[in-house]
């Protein structure tokens, strides 16, 4: 009977080096980014990396993919409140933090890691994919909090979802522009304001 022969087992922490290559393209995009980037960052050799993680675009993916389970997570605890108000208050609150953490990228991965040649079209699919996602989630919330009560019965969740994104998109842009985190908290007030509450 043969031994089959094991493969050396990693050297690294797949989430650690993931995360790494996340900053990374988020601080500097999808173009913006080298293998000798990445390679700094994750502390692996490119031929490491391509044994791990395949090329750029696999990688990438990989990076998106775990930028979307965070994202999602976030997501996740703002549309678990108990009211449409709260919902909105947590996800506006939980945006200014995020957006304005020390050592954090001042705009979100979809925006920032964004390329823009024709060639790399899948990738701005791909991202494009992540926001829907978030928008999605958003709208299914509203369409609870209009069929409860919470929220008037002819409101257009679709439309509600597609504008409080909108902000939140604005507020990432106000952010990359330097905007301050009490500028972006009365940015926040306002849209409640507006809202009605």
């Amino acid at each position: 009977m043969t031994k089959t022969r094991m493969g050396r087992p990693r050297e690294f922490d797949e989430e650690t080096v993931l995360d790494a290559a996340m900053r990374v393209f988020w601080d500097k995009g999808y173009e913006g980014t080298s293998m000798a980037d990445l390679a700094n960052v994750m502390k692996l050799s490119p031929s490491s990396i391509y044994a791990a993680f395949g090329d750029k675009k696999a990688l990438f993916q990989r990076a998106a993919d775990k930028y979307a389970k965070d994202a999602t997570d976030f997501y996740q605890g703002s549309l678990a409140q108990p009211t449409f108000r709260a919902v909105i208050q947590d996800l506006l609150a939980k945006t200014v933090d995020y957006l304005t953490t020390p050592g954090h990228p001042r705009t979100c991965f979809t925006l920032g890691a964004m390329p823009f040649s024709s060639d790399t079209e899948p990738i701005r699919l791909m991202l494009l994919k992540v926001r829907k996602r978030g928008q999605a989630a958003l709208k299914a919330r509203l369409e609870i909090a209009r069929k409860s009560g919470d929220l008037s019965s002819d409101t257009d969740a679709a439309d509600l979802a597609r504008f409080i994104s909108v902000v939140i998109g604005g507020l990432v842009i106000q952010a990359e522009g330097g905007a301050s985190k009490a500028e972006m908290r009365r940015t926040a007030s306002l849209t409640l304001r507006y809202l009605g509450f």
